[in-house]
């Protein structure tokens, strides 16, 4: 349920009222339908390939609600016990409930205004009539503010620290640069290796390999890339895993939503004969009269 507010930003009552069937694969894309509107929005195809796991594991048909807290409806009173049942069996948050209000829809929002998406696409996918909404949450302020304070520190940074050092530690700064290298290169070897031998790219495992600090796996920016290179790689196979997986599910569902109205109209086919047959046999008794 968080991962669907976190990654929509659609609100908490309307998460109560999602379907199985709102979720759907159309045009090579994963699709949810927001429920009480006339909106369909684009979603991850991870996220499509979890709500269908978790589905297919609780058995919920298509036309069923996809979250029901003991059988009945979630309400935001139940919502907030439920997550802080979670909070309290993995030992974080204990008894401080922070999901308040619309807090799932600003962090939404301000993720997509960081990675470059505009106010305008921000503003048709949340759903909002005028782009003041968007700018008055986003905290554009707020993001100014960061920026150029990170801007002065990295100056006065840059400035403290003199030519004077650079002078004095010349000769060690050159033996650290080969040092660098040597380490650079070894971490690198190792993480080909690893990826080349379809194995999983974790940092410990590298790093314990190497006898490197995890740490510079994260902070060495040369290593990091190929790091990042190797594991996207690897996404990239396994997201086209997924998304094979999404679309045959997908039919799957498509089919069984077909099933269950043909089912309908057969019923209801049915019925109208019945119907039909009561209604002649009434003529023929008033004709006879």
């Amino acid at each position: 349920m968080s991962l669907i507010l976190l990654t929509t930003g659609i609100k908490k009552g309307q998460l109560f009222l999602l379907r199985n069937a709102d979720f759907y694969y159309k045009d090579e894309n994963s699709w949810m339908k927001v429920p009480d509107t006339a909106r369909s929005i684009p979603i991850p195809d991870i996220l499509h390939w979890l709500v269908l796991r978790y589905s297919d594991r609780n058995h919920i048909s298509v036309e069923n609600l996809l979250f029901l807290n003991n059988g009945k409806r979630f309400t935001a009173e139940r919502f907030q016990n439920a997550i802080m049942k979670q909070c309290r069996k993995s030992g974080i948050l204990t008894d401080v409930y922070v999901f308040k209000g619309n807090g799932y829809q600003k962090e939404v929002r301000k993720a997509f205004y960081r990675s470059g998406t505009s106010i305008q696409v921000i503003r048709d996918y949340m759903g909002y009539q005028t782009d003041e909404i968007v700018k008055k949450n986003i905290g554009l302020l707020d993001e100014e503010l960061v920026k150029k304070s990170m801007e002065y520190y990295a100056k006065m940074e840059s400035s403290l620290g003199g030519n004077l050092l650079m002078a004095k530690y010349d000769k060690m700064n050159e033996a650290n640069r080969q040092e660098s290298r040597r380490k650079i290169e070894l971490a690198v070897e190792e993480i080909r290796r690893a990826a080349s031998a379809g194995k999983d790219l974790s940092v410990s495992e590298v790093s314990e390999n190497t006898g490197l600090s995890r740490g510079f796996f994260y902070k060495n920016e040369e290593v990091k890339s190929v790091l990042e290179e190797e594991r996207e790689k690897i996404d990239q196979g396994k997201l086209a895993q997924i998304k094979r997986e999404v679309r045959e599910k997908s039919m799957e569902k498509q089919v069984e939503i077909y099933q269950n109205e043909i089912k309908k109209l057969l019923e209801e086919n049915e019925r109208l004969k019945k119907e039909n047959i009561m209604l002649t046999r009434k003529l023929e008794r008033l004709t006879m009269k």
